[in-house]
């Protein structure tokens, strides 16, 4: 063989120099996006590597076909693998500290190939190997690379020196390679230069320079044992370098976790080292093989209701209701409680609440009109909320399963394909009260799912409302109706169930009725409430309210509640003294057994500041949100507020500020006194 004409001998490690009086060095914060608390890296992984594949489906094929496999590499091919993972590679990696002094090449791949795919087209070529951690714009062609073209960089961490080969097989046939590592940092080759923290495996910078020969094919093919590819089989395979054995059960709980529906749906099928997930293989995995910690995830009573929900989606059936919000709502009213008058049919609270009762599938389409810079408004239906009671089997078999998750077990949200893990518990503040409702809010239209993607983190797991820079060119959508539109995606569950529940009082008394006492307006008032107190060692009663003190005095404050109404009065233990101020916090209880309700408040609960005021004797107040400064009078007060939600429980903290009134004007709002 010509020693000049080798094998990938026209490839080369190669990164930018530049000086540094020309500006700031890029740091590359992809590696801490994609640390969320809570998850598990395979998980994040296999929820980027999935999605990805499933965006970059082509037009022919309806299903995306991955397989994920850890190989080690031959003796026979260490040299193509040494030209590969190179000396001049490893060591600008012990420069940025990446790796120590005295790193062995391990010789061990993760490969994740797609089929059935577009292969990675010249845009999202340029985003993967040349742009990412930029502000979220957007733009049409930034779809399928995550937020922030971050997304990538999620698979990347598979590899223990964070370096990707890419080879993508395009329409036409011809064929691209490149690889590309992400070093910690960059680094200071001398007192004017520095080495970006990017470094590239290519024949050339220009575009054409990454397409390759058979010849250079053959070579990726045999060194890293890869399946080749015909002209028509089009595709993404990604070589994890230098990576460590991975943990497959993990994988299979992530993988089952995250895209049940989609393979149970044949949008998705996975080759997990040789082990095959389709929609025939699926549910004898799940009943057989999955670990107790991802049958707290997911369960087969959730995986066939949200199936049978998201297949027959605005199909008129027998045992099945559809109602459809009116598409001409206006701004204040998609904000406000639901009406009757808001559905195009005028449903009443007590015609969907007797077909829920009967164990009926509901589904309730939303249409709120997402509004561009310059183009027409939607006017139809956008996504569903689907609610069902499980029948009494399905509440016996979820409820005798140890450590599964109350939250996950009853609902999922979704946009597209794509569980929104850290929305699932505020979706379900109202459901979760009881452990036999079904809930899934989920979007059906590409519209509202490229709007939404823009609002997701990273990682995918949340939205974020500040995640769109709504100034930027590339941005298509008009800014006040976007953000209405994720508070109204993110709560359309809670509204719809609040809207139903006013019925349930004369309709069905198995639902809620045995958690909250009826309480008269009148019994809130101080003197019924200190008589009341005298009385309670003679009767039963049931506290609908606790009350967390950071105080060492006995307690100032007393809270009661009824139905929608809550009362903040003070005890006769409490003596007045002149600038005595109180900061009060109050939650919602929701009955899920975990979290903290304050930290878990969200002001789509309630606001006090706009809750009618029945009562306000004897000091001054001002409240926002879920917060109450008091400023007493005397030694009894009260404020009694009306809008809370009358199914829930309330819990409340608050802290006694005991001060010289003229100091108080100075006073740091989280200063702590007593």
């Amino acid at each position: 063989m010509d020693l000049f004409n080798r094998p990938l001998s026209k490839f080369a490690w190669e990164a930018n120099t530049r000086k540094i009086s020309a500006g700031v060095s890029r740091t590359p914060l992809e590696k801490k996006n994609f640390r969320p608390e809570n998850r598990d890296e395979s998980e994040i992984f296999i929820r980027e590597l999935i999605q990805n594949s499933l965006d970059a489906r082509s037009l022919s094929s309806q299903k995306a076909v991955v397989s994920i496999s850890f190989k080690h590499i031959d003796k026979q091919n260490y040299k193509l693998y040494d030209k590969i993972v190179s000396s001049r590679l490893l060591q600008w990696l012990k420069d940025s500290g990446d790796i120590g002094e005295m790193y062995n090449r391990k010789y061990s791949v993760v490969i994740l190939s797609d089929r059935g795919t577009t292969g990675l087209q010249d845009e999202d070529w340029e985003k993967y190997f040349h742009f990412s951690g930029q502000v979220h714009t957007g733009s049409k062609g930034s779809q399928n690379l995550g937020s922030a073209n971050q997304g990538k960089v999620a698979i990347w961490g598979l590899s223990s020196i964070w370096t990707v080969l890419c080879r993508t097989k395009l329409k036409g046939g011809k064929t691209k390679v490149q690889g590309k590592c992400l070093m910690a940092k960059p680094h200071k080759l001398n007192a004017l230069e520095i080495r970006e923290c990017d470094a590239y495996f290519r024949k050339g910078s220009n575009n054409e320079d990454h397409f390759v020969s058979d010849e250079e094919n053959e070579a990726f093919e045999r060194v890293f044992e890869m399946s080749s590819r015909n002209e028509v089989d089009t595709g993404t395979d990604f070589v994890l370098l230098e990576a460590d054995q991975y943990d497959f059960n993990n994988l299979l709980s992530a993988l089952i976790n995250n895209w049940a529906l989609p393979i149970l749906e044949d949008k998705l099928v996975v080759n997990l080292d040789d082990k095959i997930l389709d929609k025939n293989t699926l549910m004898q995995i799940i009943a057989s093989e999955v670990t107790d910690d991802a049958k707290s995830y997911v369960n087969k009573d959730l995986i066939d209701f949200c199936l049978s929900a998201r297949a027959n989606r605005g199909k008129e059936q027998i045992g099945k209701n559809i109602y459809k919000l009116r598409s001409n709502l206006k701004p204040e009213e998609l904000e406000s409680p639901l009406r009757s008058s808001f559905f195009e049919e005028n449903a009443t609270p007590e015609e969907i609440f007797q077909n829920i009762k009967n164990g009926n599938m509901i589904e309730v389409q939303f249409s709120p009109p997402i509004k561009y810079k310059n183009d027409t408004p939607t006017n139809f239906p956008l996504y569903s909320v689907f609610i069902q009671k499980k029948s009494n089997v399905e509440r016996t078999s979820s409820s005798a399963k140890p450590g599964l998750k109350k939250s996950s077990s009853k609902g999922l949200m979704m946009r597209s394909d794509q569980i929104i893990w850290e929305e699932i518990r505020p979706m379900l503040k109202i459901a979760s009260q009881r452990d036999d409702l079904h809930v899934l809010t989920t979007t059906f239209q590409p519209r509202i799912d490229s709007l939404l993607q823009l609002f997701e983190e990273p990682s995918h797991l949340k939205f974020n409302a500040k995640n769109i820079d709504f100034n930027a060119d590339a941005v298509r959508f008009q800014k006040t109706s976007s953000l209405l539109i994720l508070r109204l995606f993110r709560n359309s569950a809670n509204k719809f169930l609040t809207y139903v529940l006013d019925a349930e009082n004369d309709s069905d008394p198995d639902y809620f009725s045995d958690l909250f006492p009826v309480v008269s307006v009148e019994s809130l008032l101080p003197s019924e409430l200190k008589k009341n107190k005298s009385n309670t060692d003679k009767k039963d009663t049931q506290d609908v309210v606790d009350i967390e003190i950071n105080s060492p005095r006995r307690s100032a404050i007393s809270v009661s509640q009824s139905e929608g109404k809550i009362a903040v009065t003070s005890n006769e233990e409490y003596e007045y003294e002149e600038g005595d101020m109180f900061k009060v916090e109050i939650a919602a209880d929701c009955l899920e057994g975990n979290g903290n309700p304050f930290k878990d408040y969200d002001p789509f609960d309630f606001n006090l500041s706009t809750c009618r005021l029945l009562e306000e004797n004897g000091c001054a107040f001002t409240a926002d949100l879920n917060k109450i400064e008091i400023r007493p009078y005397g030694s009894e007060f009260e404020l009694i507020f009306d809008g809370l939600h009358p199914y829930w429980g309330y819990v409340i903290r608050y802290k006694l500020i005991r001060r010289p009134i003229e100091d108080l004007n100075n006073e740091s709002l989280d200063e702590v006194v007593q």
